[in-house]
């Protein structure tokens, strides 16, 4: 049997690995072995009719059953907190297609072969797929996310918006400018303690939360996404989308304690 037979199998062995596994990575396990034995010309249309069966059953899921343990469809509040004042280790920057294609080698270094993981609006396959990044408008919520770490100070060649030309793969690593960031790690969701991590806000995230976040905003804030910045009324109260400067205040998005839920 091939080695890569193997390893889908032992990935299957409930015995030996106790955590509930996504729904996806089921289905990509399933079509390792589906695949391998299956005609090369029938080979790719059965690794696409799974791939979309596995998200499907996961859009499902996720409205009533976590899809892995501990993570649920939570309720998030918007904070704006100055850098510095909370635990930085506790703050984490979910990668963006930019940073993902820049620290692309260190990633696929983490990824197992049929593993989807979830980035700003998108997603990066392992190497079972060939290793590529797709988009999506509202990514599934999957087993693993990218997280990047230890965040520069002082980053130049870092000046293009061009966040939809980052996505086409065609687009020249040259002109990718440098990182933000040192690292990036793959995460699993099931390890992620939401009790305490809190996430940078995305550019859609904070035009969802804007009249919570502008409540916060200091007349002449200008605060720091993922994707972007807000800035305060003396600013002209606007979110833009673009590569951030290492700004005083972050924008962060929060679990709300259960006494905050309650009282909604």
């Amino acid at each position: 049997m091939a080695a890569r037979d193997q390893e889908s199998l032992n990935s299957l062995n409930m015995e030996e690995n106790k955590e509930e596994a996504p729904i996806q990575d089921l289905f990509g396990v399933l079509g390792g072995l589906m695949t391998a034995l299956a005609p090369a010309e029938d080979a790719a249309e059965i690794r696409k009719g799974l791939d979309e069966l596995g998200n499907a059953m996961g859009s499902l899921l996720k409205d009533g059953i976590p899809l892995s343990a501990g993570i649920d469809e939570t309720q998030f509040e918007a904070k704006v907190i100055r850098r510095g004042s909370v635990d930085m280790d506790n703050v984490w920057y979910k990668a963006s297609i930019r940073e993902a294609r820049i620290h692309k080698e260190t990633i696929m270094a983490q990824m197992e072969e049929w593993f989807i993981a979830e980035l700003v609006g998108g997603q990066i396959k392992g190497s079972g797929y060939g290793g590529v990044f797709t988009r999506e408008d509202i990514p599934e919520r999957l087993g693993h996310f990218v997280v990047m770490r230890n965040r520069k100070e002082n980053v130049e060649n870092a000046e293009t918006d061009a966040d939809e030309e980052f996505w086409d793969d065609e687009f020249p690593e040259d002109l990718l400018g440098e990182s933000l960031f040192e690292d990036a790690s793959v995460e699993e969701w099931s390890s992620v303690d939401m009790n305490q991590v809190m996430f940078v806000a995305t550019a859609e995230e904070a035009e969802i939360h804007k009249e919570e976040i502008m409540a916060q905003m200091g007349e002449y804030f200008i605060a720091e996404l993922v994707d972007g910045k807000v800035e305060g009324e003396g600013h002209g109260g606007q979110i833009t989308k673009c590569i951030p400067e290492h700004f005083g205040h972050l924008v962060v998005m929060k679990k709300k304690t259960d006494c905050e839920t309650e009282d909604e």
